[in-house]
């Protein structure tokens, strides 16, 4: 019982320590989410607030170029005009100038990007725009794999639309590090699942955090704050957003990031301080289980063995009280009274059965020999017959000896007869046997066989050859063969098949009854085995057959079951191959 109740408050602490880490990583969770989602916003803002600068150094150029038609085809020129609008603090990346076909006619750019002038910008969406509306603005791929906010805006030459100017920022490291710097959030970005730019070295990931992470990123809107990602070595808590072009097709991949050691650390801490809180309360909760158990699970115990002891049958256990007055000792009391009182109903109930399957058995044996009286009157006459042929002395010695030999061969006929109801009709005794199923099945068979039910019955006995003894009463087993075959041989009237079947199942033998009768009709299936319940007419029949019949099987540990339709009944019974009896 001690470790009843410890087991109990381990129980207990283990269920109240689950729930507080589950809320408290769930806490840590929705703080984790909250700060990405933050982050993510600011992401957002900050590339509109891109577009926006990008947008009005666009036009601030266009207006230049309007006054010095040399920057939209001198390379030289447009650098040097970068140079200064950056010392003036445009902060462009990018500086392009197109003709009406989207050619690009002078280029200024890092080293980086290489030499542009010529390259169409007419599969670019945005330029697609700018040449319907006369300026446009938004993510686009701008070089390979590099990704930007561009604007692109006309430019006029004497009031005639003579171009287009293009500016874009470049979303690089230096953008990576102005998010970390205003969110706190770590910023990524991918390109087909390769790293872009990032204010975390893609150089230091391992192939398989860099896989880990490209396969975060496509899925979009996904939010890996329950899984955490190791990058660079480090936890992380992940938000995936996609970065699409003025088309609305996705440019590239982003993810912001925030670091998990923190949490990671606290979860620790916490776990630690729930592991002494719960050593000491088992601590607690083992002290007094150990004071209490003494005076309390103790007799507790005795009451739950005796219990046990009166559940598997033994109606004469008793507890023992140890003189104790208070509520325990009243308990125990009780349950001592109840135990006698159960014990001397069981006796009686036992004394009733046994008179009730005696009686049955007597009943039977008289209707058995109300029905056997001409089968032994047949023999009686023939001996009769041949006895007055001796005695006429009117026949050679060859012919009085068959005679004689008819007259013997009758007379075992009659006394077999009556020995088997003589046998039968003995009271069963107390104790179990081994014993043949088949042979209790046989003599049944021969016991009933001469009752003028089985006129035109033919009864078949079919039991697996492996079948082993049986421990049970045999007398008792062999009337419930008895009355289910009788019972089958008067459902069928005008005459039919009774099959006898026995198979062997894992712990128990399976023993069926099937006639070829019209069946059990449905309204009195559950009246069918109760004691003087009949549906044959007066005189046959005593209406304890199949009652006398189910409460043996019970007895034994078995089952009595029907089964029945309009094509015949089957009575199904099962007994016990160890262990079985009262």
């Amino acid at each position: 019982m001690v470790a009843a109740v410890v087991s109990i408050v381990v129980l207990a602490l283990g269920c109240s320590a689950a729930a507080w880490m589950y809320l408290l990583k769930r806490n840590f969770e929705l703080m984790a989410a909250e700060e990405l989602a933050a982050g993510a916003e600011a992401v957002r803002l900050k590339i509109q607030e891109r577009v926006g600068r990008a947008e009005l150094t666009t036009r601030f150029i266009a207006r230049d170029i309007a006054a010095s038609p040399e920057l939209a085809s001198d390379a030289d020129a447009l650098a040097m005009y970068l140079k200064g609008l950056k010392a003036a603090g445009f902060d462009a990346d990018l500086l392009s100038a197109l003709d009406m076909d989207g050619a690009t006619t002078a280029h200024a750019a890092p080293d980086w990007a290489g030499d542009m002038r010529g390259e169409p910008a007419f599969l670019d969406p945005l330029f697609s725009g700018a040449a319907a509306s006369g300026r446009s603005a938004g993510v686009a791929v701008c070089l390979p794999e590099v990704v930007c906010v561009e604007a692109i805006e006309a430019f006029y030459l004497n009031g005639t639309k003579a171009g287009y100017v293009r500016v874009g920022h470049v979303l690089d490291d230096a953008f990576a590090g102005e998010i970390k710097l205003a969110t706190g959030t770590d910023y990524l970005l991918l390109r087909r699942g390769r790293g872009a730019a990032g204010s975390i070295s893609f150089g230091a990931l391992t192939p398989e955090e860099s896989a880990a992470l490209a396969g975060a990123v496509s899925s979009p809107g996904a939010q890996a704050a329950s899984a955490r990602l190791s990058l660079g070595g480090k936890p992380y808590f992940i938000k995936t957003i996609e970065l699409k072009d003025a088309a609305g097709r996705v440019a590239a991949q982003q993810a912001v990031a925030r670091g998990a050691s923190d949490i990671q650390r606290a979860e620790r801490e916490a776990l630690a301080a729930l592991a002494a809180i719960s050593v000491l309360g088992l601590a607690f909760a083992l002290a007094l289980g150990l004071l209490t158990s003494k005076r309390i699970f103790g007799p507790l115990g005795e009451l739950m063995k005796t219990v046990r002891e009166v559940s598997e049958g033994r109606l004469d256990a008793r507890v023992p009280d140890g003189g104790r007055d208070d509520e325990i000792g009243e308990l125990s009391g009780a349950f001592n009274d109840m135990t006698r009182s159960l014990l001397d109903r069981a006796g009686e109930l036992e004394r009733r059965q046994a008179q009730l399957i005696q009686s049955g058995k007597l009943a039977a044996i008289g209707e058995l020999a109300a029905g056997v009286a001409h089968e032994i009157g047949n023999p009686l006459s023939a001996i009769s017959g041949y006895a007055q042929m001796i005695q006429e002395n009117a026949h050679s010695r060859e012919e009085h000896l068959r005679f004689a030999s008819e007259i013997e061969r009758e007379a075992d006929f009659i006394v077999r007869i009556i020995s088997d109801l003589l046998e039968f009709s003995r009271p069963s005794g107390d104790e179990l046997k081994p014993a043949d199923i088949r042979e209790l099945c046989d003599a049944a068979i021969r016991t009933v066989s001469a009752h003028k039910a089985f006129t035109r019955v033919e009864i078949i006995s079919k039991f697996a050859p492996d079948i082993p003894l049986v421990e049970c009463h045999p007398k008792e087993i062999q009337q419930v063969f008895m009355n289910l075959i009788m019972n089958a041989a008067q459902a069928m009237n005008g005459g039919g098949r009774i099959r006898v079947e026995g198979a062997l199942a894992p712990d128990r033998v399976l023993i069926s009854v099937r006639d070829e009768g019209p069946g059990v009709p449905a309204h009195i299936k559950d009246k069918i085995f109760d004691p003087f319940f009949t549906t044959k007419p007066p005189g046959v029949g005593t209406g304890l057959g199949l009652s006398i019949a189910y409460r043996i099987v019970e007895k034994h540990g078995g089952r009595l079951e029907l089964e029945s339709s309009a094509s015949g009944t089957v009575f199904s019974f099962s007994l016990p191959l160890k262990g079985a009896g009262c």
